[in-house]
Formats: structure tokens, C-alpha cells, sequence
């Protein structure tokens, strides 16, 4: 989702996300979406651009090149700003246990309105 767009979403297309917005721990969610993200709204002024490249790294299953097309960044650039994600989250991008994670986090937060990419 990009600025200024209002993209619709029936509930049935959210998945586990529609779970997790129609559940009683939204708290909860919103508690481990600041552990993940917080190093990277904290710690770049660019976190806008990095929390971009994150959500279309995971959105493309982690495929450089699509995500350097979508992105139209070069893949220098691109592995700059993983490689950036990973140190400041202290987690591999490689590893699906937490790619799961933090694509759901970022899936809830721009469902809920608080995160706008």
C-alpha cells in the first residue's frame, strides 16, 4: 500500500490478519510489532524508506530483483538497506520463522492505520 491510495480489502482476503484485527489482543499485537520494528523507527531517519523496503522485500518472498524493480533501486542499494534492516533488528532476513513475523506485524499495523508505506 502506498500513500494516497485506499485500497479495499474484504475481510476473507486478510488471512490470520482478519484474526488478528477482529481479536481482543490487539495490544498484544501492537506490543510485539514495537519490539520487532522499534530499533528501526528509532534508529534511522530514513525508517520510513526502510520499513518501505522491508514490506516489498517480504511481500516478494525476498527476491532481490523484483523487489529492486518495485523498489527502482539498484541491488547495491538494496542490499545496503537489508543488510541495515538486519543489524538493526538483529534478525536474518533468510530466516522464514521471522520473515512470517514481521510480514504479519507490517500486514496489521497497515490494516489498523498505524503504518502508512
Amino acid at each position: 500500500m502506498t500513500k494516497g491510495h485506499n485500497k479495499v480489502t474484504e475481510f476473507d482476503e486478510l488471512g490470520v490478519i482478519g484474526l488478528l484485527l477482529d481479536s481482543s489482543n490487539k495490544d498484544a499485537v501492537r506490543f510485539k510489532a514495537k519490539q520487532l520494528l522499534d530499533p528501526i523507527y528509532h534508529a534511522e531517519h530514513h525508517s520510513s524508506e526502510l520499513l518501505k523496503t522491508l514490506y516489498v522485500f517480504l511481500s516478494n518472498g525476498g527476491n532481490l530483483e523484483q523487489t529492486m524493480r518495485d523498489l527502482s533501486l539498484s541491488l547495491s542499494g538494496l542490499r545496503y538497506r537489508v543488510k541495515r534492516i538486519e543489524q538493526l533488528t538483529g534478525h536474518n532476513l533468510r530466516n522464514p520463522e521471522i520473515t512470517h513475523q514481521l510480514y504479519i506485524t507490517l500486514q496489521f499495523l497497515i490494516s489498523e492505520g498505524e503504518l502508512e508505506l
